[in-house]
């Protein structure tokens, strides 16, 4: 990622994100009730089309207690990567789903769901992954 494409995304319409670049990457904080337009954003703006992976993590020492959600997004082009946080109170564990803008958060929103406990409000089918022994 060379400076310019840093700065593009450092500065990236939310005032209330907290960007970090390291190791060339760039992981962008942001609240809550921004976490749909952040990934909007991310996509329509950038061309972060692609969900690699989205996780959920306790995070018992944040104040109060949260979980950690983190989406991994790139361009199929390998421009742009981005890893997009957002912290959501234990006490309150939902976040809205991402499935109306990457059709792949369906089985990673199911995985965070079952494994944390975090739920995605308006997910169409939001139940506990299959086990196959």
């Amino acid at each position: 990622m060379n400076a310019e494409d840093t700065a593009v995304l450092a500065g990236a319409a939310f005032a209330m994100c907290e960007p970090d670049v390291s190791h060339a990457q760039l992981t962008v904080t942001v609240e809550r009730g921004a976490w749909l337009a952040a990934l909007g954003w991310a996509r329509d703006e950038l061309g972060c089309s692609f969900l690699g992976f989205l996780r959920g993590a306790d995070e018992p020492d944040a104040d109060p207690a949260a979980i950690m959600v983190v989406a991994h997004l790139h361009t199929p082009s390998g421009r742009h990567h981005l890893l997009l946080r957002t912290l959501v109170p234990a006490a309150d564990p939902r976040l809205p789903t991402a499935t109306g803008l990457f059709g792949g958060a369906h089985r990673h929103e199911r995985e965070v769901h079952e494994m944390v406990g975090l739920s995605f409000t308006g997910h169409p089918h939001l139940d506990a992954l299959p086990l196959r022994v």
